[in-house]
């Protein structure tokens, strides 16, 4: 805990030294784009846009906040140390604004947050510096400064996932955030005066919260690309079971889904960094097939005791993730069957049918039942021959490989069988 704390001190010095300057003529351009903010929200009378266009791409967003900003605005500022803050509450379903007071003493300037993090203030040592990470995504400038301010960013124990987050996307898409979190607003501090000072956020900034979350670096994959500027490429998910569970109550239902990973990511070689463990899915290459998957450290979705249960398995992608164990000699590659929940995607951008990772399973279980029926043919056989000669006979094994050959065959067959039934059903259906 305390070198949470020391770390949490020196993300806050470090951001007071890198604290943009407030440009309010930035904070009034539209909310959803760069073009200036003409027009108001006739509900809020608070966000600004450019044009009916940008109001409506940004709606599905805006209308988590603005029924209930009419309400916020009408309270008075409770004293001039309080700002406005926005809370995205652990255990409800839509964030909102809130007054948060600035703590003062002496030249040290910091929120009281206890009372919005509570029951969980007492793991709330996880601060993040907004700007740096929109700018990561690929996002312009807010126009002042923007921090996170929340819980240990590795899961604990009895703290909640945050389902206002977990709403700006599709379940188990996105990096899991636990117990309450609040975005502030930061100006630079005063000569003489050292932590944060404190300013108002508005719809703008909200934007720029959800953007963040949707595109944050240690998501598996991309949110909402029409908001994403880098390039993307498609890939597919496979989610564990553990995720299957723990985001079913949120609305997960399949397994296997389309999604969009970063091109420059795609093409970055194993690596593990942030939380992202990346590699080749070297099962895969027998099967011409030049794939790579992406997957989580489990240290950050799940708690210890979790990632020693099942919660990780994920049969489906066990012919995706391989470990090598080197020995003295060679190194042997064995499929991975706790992977946990991982993204697969096509080196040249290819789009992979989700149907293809119930094909490879299927295909790697057909060639395991061929070699089975085939080695145990062949003991009865070697045991008959040697009743007969009377003398030993090695005992022979099976030769039975994946190939590309074989396998576009299967793919083939598979997607002929498919057709066959999909005409069926129509028939059936016409009849």
């Amino acid at each position: 805990m305390m070198a949470a704390l020391v770390k949490t001190s020196e993300v806050v010095q470090e951001m007071a030294r890198t604290c943009p300057p407030t440009d309010e003529g930035i904070r009034r351009r539209c909310t959803y784009c760069e073009a200036k903010g003409r027009y108001t929200c006739n509900g809020c009378v608070s966000a600004r846009y450019c044009s009916r266009v940008c109001q409506a791409k940004d709606w599905p967003v805006h209308q988590l906040l603005c029924s209930g900003s009419s309400e916020f605005t009408k309270t008075p500022r409770p004293s001039p140390a309080h700002v406005v803050a926005i809370l995205f509450p652990a255990e409800r379903a839509r964030p909102r604004f809130i007054w948060l007071e600035q703590f003062s003493q002496s030249d040290y300037l910091f929120p009281i947050i206890d009372c919005w993090l509570q029951p969980y203030a007492r793991h709330a040592n996880m601060i993040a510096d907004m700007n740096a990470l929109l700018e990561e995504a690929g996002h312009n400038t807010a126009g002042h400064g923007l921090a996170m301010i929340g819980i240990h960013e590795k899961p604990l124990r009895n703290v909640p996932i945050n389902t206002s987050i977990v709403g700006l996307g599709k379940p188990g898409q996105m990096k899991t955030w636990f117990g309450n979190q609040i975005i502030v607003g930061r100006k630079p501090n005063a000569i003489g005066t050292r932590g944060m000072t404190l300013d108002d956020v508005n719809f703008r900034d909200f934007r720029h919260a959800v953007d963040l979350y949707c595109h944050h670096p240690l998501n598996l994959c991309v949110i909402n690309p029409e908001r994403y500027r880098f390039p993307v490429v498609p890939g597919v998910i496979i989610h564990c079971d553990g995720a299957l569970e723990r985001f079913k109550r949120f609305g997960l239902h399949s397994r296997v889904g389309r999604v969009v990973v970063r091109r420059d990511q795609a093409r970055t070689p194993s690596t593990a960094e942030g939380g992202i463990l990346q590699g080749p899915c070297i099962g895969l290459t027998k099967l011409g097939l030049e794939w790579s998957y992406r997957q989580h450290a489990a240290q950050q979705e799940w708690l210890e005791m979790d990632i020693k249960g099942r919660n990780l398995l994920n049969l489906s992608a066990k012919h995706m993730v391989y470990r090598i164990n080197r020995r003295s000699d060679r190194c042997c590659a064995h499929p991975v069957r706790n992977a946990g929940t991982i993204i697969v995607f096509d080196h040249l951008g290819n789009t992979i049918d989700p149907a293809q990772i119930q094909v490879i399973n299927t295909y790697f279980q057909h060639i395991s039942e061929s070699i089975g029926r085939s080695t145990t043919d062949r003991l009865k056989n070697e045991a008959t021959e040697q009743e007969s000669e009377q003398k030993p006979r090695p005992l022979g094994c099976a030769t039975i490989q994946p190939s590309v050959e074989d396998f576009q065959d299967f793919w083939d067959r598979w997607k002929h069988n498919e057709e066959i039934q999909v005409q069926e059903a129509r028939l059936v259906v016409t009849d």
